[in-house]
């Protein structure tokens, strides 16, 4: 049930703004990290990042400290433009919400969160979940990593040591995944990915038609001929596949292109991940 702005229990003196709130993380329904310092939505499960305009950004933190209390639409405007001191028309702040929506709806939570409060303004749904985070105090089990690769039962605890050792070891596979990804995203402004791949060889007579590589580092690469095999859709097109994993835990991404990504800025790749050989 949603209340009016006199029921606020932020109002007065001791009511809280954005301002006052932005060294936390707010970790939605679960799996959406907000973070107001860098206007960003990350969702832990798929890694996957949208960030924010600076107006539409500081409306939902406002939203979020007085979630399920109806904000009308002069205080979010006041809130969300005051620091550029200019006045915003009615429709820029309606693309403003529909923008934020959207932007929810892409990063996997509800687009109708925000919900809008016919001749009384907008409201954040008491239904969703939402747990702050100091900054400062977010530990290894609240990163994405670990949440993606543990089940959801799982909490820091003290463990026997080779049960560490193997999470240690999938935390760090599911970090290196993450930082190749990351590389595409900023793959106009960084070092191009995958430099260090070398050409596996593959046999053109069994029909794969694509471009293999390998980590160097990698001393064995029977198990990635094994995943070709396996996988043959993979070697199509004149695809560029490129490796790399765990040889002997099975662990195994492979990341494949269109074209070679090595050198193209335009080639697009889709990742797939392989958690044992039997896959």
């Amino acid at each position: 049930m949603n209340h009016t702005r006199d029921k606020n229990p932020f109002l007065g003196d001791n009511r809280t703004h954005p301002k006052d709130m932005v060294m936390k993380l707010y970790l939605i329904n679960g799996t959406v990290e907000f973070n107001p310092q860098t206007r960003s939505l990350k969702n832990q499960l798929t890694g996957d990042v949208v960030y924010l305009q600076q107006p539409a950004a500081i409306c939902f933190l406002y939203l979020i400290l007085n979630q399920g209390v109806v904000i009308k639409q002069k205080e979010l405007v006041t809130e969300g433009w005051k620091e550029r001191d200019v006045v915003a028309m009615p429709n820029t702040f309606y693309q403003t919400i529909l923008t934020l929506r959207k932007a929810l709806e892409e990063i996997g939570l509800p687009r109708n969160m925000v919900k809008t409060i016919s001749r009384q303004g907008l409201t954040l749904s008491s239904t969703i979940v939402i747990e702050p985070l100091p900054l400062q105090n977010i530990t290894a089990c609240d990163s994405p990593s670990i949440k993606t690769v543990v089940s959801e039962n799982v909490v820091c605890e003290q463990t026997p040591i080779r049960k560490s050792r193997r999470l240690s070891i999938g935390v760090v596979f599911f970090f290196v995944v993450t930082l190749i990804n990351g590389m595409f995203i900023y793959q106009n402004r960084l070092k191009m990915p995958f430099q260090n791949f070398v050409a596996m060889p593959v046999d053109k007579k069994t029909g794969n038609d694509c471009h293999v590589y390998y980590e160097v580092t990698q001393p064995v690469t029977d198990n990635y001929a094994t995943l070709i095999k396996k996988h043959p859709h993979f070697c199509q097109n004149n695809n560029y596949i490129f490796l790399t994993g765990y040889a002997k835990t099975g662990r195994t991404a492979a990341f494949v292109c269109n074209k070679d990504v090595r050198s193209d800025t335009e080639a697009f790749c889709s990742s797939h991940f392989f958690w044992n050989l039997s896959q």
